[in-house]
């Protein structure tokens, strides 16, 4: 599940030498992220016809990984402006090449949406590395853009927490119309649309159903472009990872 971002053209590695690591460790400087997420099962399902553009369910969706700082985190000013983050925020996560990147929820209304990312390069519980990084598109808080423009940071204090519904966001499910004669669906998280258009997939020991995103529906074509649902199971917890990707790099 793919988003595309693109801004500028940077340099994809940097060594960095760790004072607690006898060799030095390559780590890229920059690189596209993915952020996971923890979905719950689907809310206010629609009943009856569903036009095109009309919403199937309601879901929240929240962050796999997620830490809280125990340091203040001192503004950045090189190569643009990262804010000062105070003690105690709330960081959810993005995989990167081997570990995580730690940002803060982007706050889409503000006048500059770019912020710092963390991360723990030597995984001693303090970040020593952070990115700068902005909301993808204009709508949602938790698709970070690619990270980039790796830095030393000082060592910041951090604890890691168990995700929680309490961070949740909500996603959407929306009927996009037939493609070829099959519907086809698209999710919409926070108020912006990934990219990805799915289709619901047949399930060959159940007749009549098919999977749609991890959830079992029945879908039956009402003609002149719309459809009903029966949402026949749906598992407590299922998982999205979206890629968040600068065709540059």
């Amino acid at each position: 599940m793919r988003t595309l971002a693109a801004f500028g053209a940077v340099c994809l590695s940097l060594f960095i030498a760790l004072p607690s690591l006898s060799e030095a460790q390559m780590i890229r400087r920059a690189e596209n992220a993915v952020v996971e997420l923890m979905v719950l099962p689907p809310e206010e399902v629609a009943s009856g016809q569903v036009e095109r553009g009309g919403t199937l369910w309601i879901e929240r969706s929240f962050p796999v990984y997620v830490a809280r700082l125990v340091d203040e985190a001192p503004e950045r000013t090189r190569p643009r402006r990262g804010a000062p983050l105070e003690a105690g925020t709330v960081l959810f996560g993005l995989s990167v090449t081997n570990g995580v990147a730690y940002c803060p929820p982007i706050d889409f209304d503000a006048p500059v949406r770019r912020v710092q990312c963390f991360r723990d390069l030597d995984d001693n519980g303090t970040f020593d590395g952070r990115y700068l990084t902005r909301s993808y598109g204009i709508d949602s808080q938790y698709m970070a853009a690619f990270v980039h423009a790796l830095d030393r940071a000082p060592q910041i204090a951090y604890e890691r927490l168990e995700p929680t519904p309490d961070m949740a966001t909500q996603s959407r499910i929306v009927f996009d119309g037939f493609r070829r004669g099959q519907p086809t669906f698209r999710r919409y998280l926070d108020e912006q649309r990934l990219e990805t258009r799915w289709t619901c997939e047949p399930i060959s020991d159940a007749a009549g159903t098919c999977d749609l995103m991890g959830v079992v529906l029945r879908v039956t074509s009402q003609g002149n472009d719309s459809i009903s649902i029966e949402v026949v199971d749906a598992p407590d917890v299922r998982y999205l990872g979206v890629e968040s990707r600068n065709t540059g790099l």
